[in-house]
């Protein structure tokens, strides 16, 4: 079970980013190559029945490729290229081994039911970072409830192609009330292959798309965070852990968006200082959840005048002054990014990711041995 802990981030990624934030360097940006996808998964914050028509508002290959010049330009080394779905993209070969050539570090987010030979054969040529397949379920049932394909085996076939090539692979899940089932499923499935295994049961609100999308209501989203800590940990470990959340100690923050110590009135992790979003039809932003400012586009202003507009936006943002005073911030998952979908902006705390912390220790206890 040592996968589903959480890996610390390399110290030498530490440092460049700490090096990158003192220089005022875009050192990581997320791609967002297309907002199209063969899914239609009832949580998600980008893709829409429109998105699938609306191909004409996607940038080129060269287009994306003369921003990636731009980046490695500007000293930007990490791209995590996204979606919607990648694989979508008939030219996603040509946009991965023209950026893969320039010799930035690669990671790839993909659902995986579009895996061909081609793309399989340029990411072996290529090997990413790092491939984040997101895994909805454990039956061809689940996938057609919330992603409406049965797409699992499928999936489970490319994960296993994946795997045998060498290629680095980590799963993610996003938990809902139709896919929470196969939750202790999908960690086993994870442990037998030894591949690390993240998954959360907070749902953002698409603010970007504004619809509501399903999500688990706040004492669930607290309940998926302890059965997954259950599963990780001895019992040993799982009791400190409750211990220290009595005590009011903090517990470690998942690696993907790791937080800089700003202070609590700060946004928290990396977006605005050391990263950026570019979105399918070339807006910045800094947090790939909120809405670009398509004043901000990479193609019109270039990439450098985008970049220092998001690190003003994103230096004037304060996080509300009650949260620096709550018995719960030790156990909080606020980020700017929620506050903003939740509230729609800055000024009050999200009730449900209040509702949340509020909820953890309780939630906890439940699975105490």
């Amino acid at each position: 079970m040592e996968n589903l802990k959480k890996p610390a981030e390399p110290a030498i990624i530490k440092y460049l980013n700490a090096k990158a934030a003192q220089a005022g360097t875009p050192l990581n940006l997320t791609f967002e190559l297309t907002s199209r996808c063969n899914f239609s998964c009832k949580m998600c914050y980008v893709h829409s029945e429109s998105c699938n028509k609306d191909k004409a508002s996607e940038l080129t290959a060269k287009q994306w490729i003369d921003i990636a010049q731009s980046a490695k330009n500007a000293g930007a080394v990490f791209i995590l290229l996204t979606g919607g779905e990648p694989f979508v993209r008939e030219d996603f070969c040509e946009i991965y081994e023209a950026i893969a050539k320039m010799g930035f570090v690669i990671s790839l987010n993909t659902n995986l039911s579009l895996l061909t030979d081609k793309i399989l054969e340029t990411l072996k040529n290529y090997p990413p970072r790092r491939i984040n397949v997101s895994l909805y379920g454990m039956s061809d049932e689940t996938y057609i409830s919330l992603c409406g394909l049965p797409a699992f085996g499928t999936v489970r076939e490319n994960i296993t192609k994946l795997i045998k090539n060498g290629l680095p692979v980590k799963i993610n899940s996003s938990i809902t009330g139709r896919n929470e089932k196969d939750l202790e499923k999908m960690m086993v499935f994870c442990d037998g292959l030894g591949i690390p295994y993240k998954a959360t049961g907070y749902m953002f609100p698409s603010a970007r798309l504004g619809i509501e999308r399903e999500r688990l209501e706040p004492r669930g989203a607290a309940e998926i965070r302890a059965r997954i800590d259950r599963h990780c940990f001895t019992d040993e470990d799982y009791n400190d852990r409750i211990r220290r959340i009595r005590a009011g100690i903090e517990l470690e923050k998942s690696g993907d968006c790791p937080e800089e110590n700003d202070g609590m009135d700060r946004i928290r992790c990396r977006a605005g200082k050391t990263s950026a979003w570019i979105d399918r039809s070339g807006n910045m932003s800094f947090c790939g959840m909120i809405p670009a400012d398509e004043r901000l586009n990479v193609t019109t202003l270039g990439l450098e005048k985008c970049w220092q507009a998001v690190r003003e936006k994103a230096a004037a943002v304060r996080m509300p002054s009650k949260c620096s005073s709550c018995e719960y911030k030790h156990i909080c998952i606020i980020c700017a990014a929620s506050q903003f979908c939740e509230t729609g902006g800055y000024d009050d705390p999200p009730e449900a990711i209040c509702e949340i912390a509020k909820n953890t220790l309780k939630e906890y206890e439940k699975l105490r041995r």
